[in-house]
């Protein structure tokens, strides 16, 4: 801390400019020559309770490029994936996921090792993070995140930053199954998941997210842009909902494929590789790979956002773009309104 930055602050609570003087050459004596000014300053600052001005990240999500490093971001945690061991020769090792978000987008940190165990228990779902000395790099999902050399991971007061979430310009309608129709744009849908159609992950244009073609060169193609391009990993998974009132197919791309199943694409790509190794059916590989690593999956209740669309052989498909928890006190206030709704009629 400056002196000067000092002075002010202990002027503020009420010290007068001899007091602080004595207060100063007092810390001087007790801690002798060997401490610097600026920490003399932070030691007094500490003792009467002063903090300095943290100055807020002015780094978004959307503002992210693969190779930077010493990045300071303040993010919200939408989802801590569980830890996963794996094994390269003959090292094993353990990484964890965390999909993170601001106002402007998502982004994916990666955990490794001691750092898995650093954090354990002490980042949840929910939290407002202060990144410090973070270094971005091009993954297969995109640009994802790690812990720089001095790099940590802060919890904030949730209160102060209570508006710091994604944002969406989209007004939200709840739906019954029974009730949607082709063209709605942006409903919420509660139900259970009934069946297990079908996950794939393909490699994908960092910019339009189409599929790419790979050349007999082994480089990738985007026809859609018309360029040469490194491939993100991409996930799709569908499913089947029923919520009592009706049925209908759900679609998840993407981040909402990774926030339904909490494993990120390139992590489930590694995955699903392995049982194609192993011998697997590669028509029913994604299938495989959902009934052993996500048994509960089935029969589980989300809650989701997303538009409609009517195809020849599926009928309505929900194409998804949020998965949301369930907040079930809201959820019974709701039951509570329709109720009162109905016998007010």
């Amino acid at each position: 801390m400056k002196k000067e930055d000092l002075l002010k602050r202990l002027a503020e609570k009420g010290y007068c400019e001899e007091k602080i003087e004595g207060l100063i050459s007092e810390k001087r004596k007790a801690l002798g020559p060997h401490v610097t000014e600026e920490g003399l300053y932070a030691l007094i600052a500490a003792e009467h309770g002063i903090r300095e001005a943290v100055e807020e990240p002015k780094l978004t999500i959307e503002g992210l490029q693969p190779g930077l490093s010493n990045l300071s971001l303040l993010v919200k945690v939408i989802k801590l994936y569980d830890e996963k061991e794996f094994q390269r020769g003959d090292r094993k090792g353990k990484r964890q996921s965390i999909l993170l978000g601001d106002q402007t987008g998502k982004v994916f940190l990666t955990l490794w090792d001691r750092e898995v165990d650093q954090y354990y228990n002490k980042v949840h779902n929910g939290n407002i993070l202060r990144l410090l000395d973070i270094v971005s790099s091009q993954g297969p999902s995109g640009v994802q995140l790690g812990l720089g050399p001095k790099g940590r991971l802060v919890v904030e007061d949730e209160k102060k930053y209570k508006d710091l979430m994604i944002s969406s310009k989209r007004q939200i309608t709840r739906k019954h199954l029974d009730e949607i129709s082709p063209g709605d744009r942006s409903i919420e849908i509660r139900a259970t998941i009934s069946n297990l159609y079908r996950l794939t992950t393909y490699d994908s244009c960092p910019e339009c997210n189409r599929g790419l073609i790979k050349t007999t060169n082994n480089y990738y193609y985007c026809e859609h842009c018309k360029t040469r391009t490194t491939p993100n990993k991409s996930m799709v998974i569908e499913i089947g909902l029923d919520d009592g009132y009706g049925h209908s197919r759900a679609i998840f791309f993407g981040d909402s494929a990774a926030e339904l199943i909490s494993e990120a694409p390139d992590s489930v790509a590694r995955d699903v590789q392995s049982f194609l190794d192993a011998g697997f059916n590669p028509k029913n590989v994604g299938l495989e790979y959902l009934m052993e690593n996500k048994p509960d999956l089935l029969g589980r209740e989300i809650l989701i956002s997303g538009s409609v669309n009517e195809t020849e052989f599926k009928g309505l498909v929900i194409n998804v773009f949020d998965v949301k928890p369930i907040d079930f006190e809201y959820e019974t206030t709701m039951i509570f309104q329709e109720l009162e709704d109905e016998f007010n009629d």
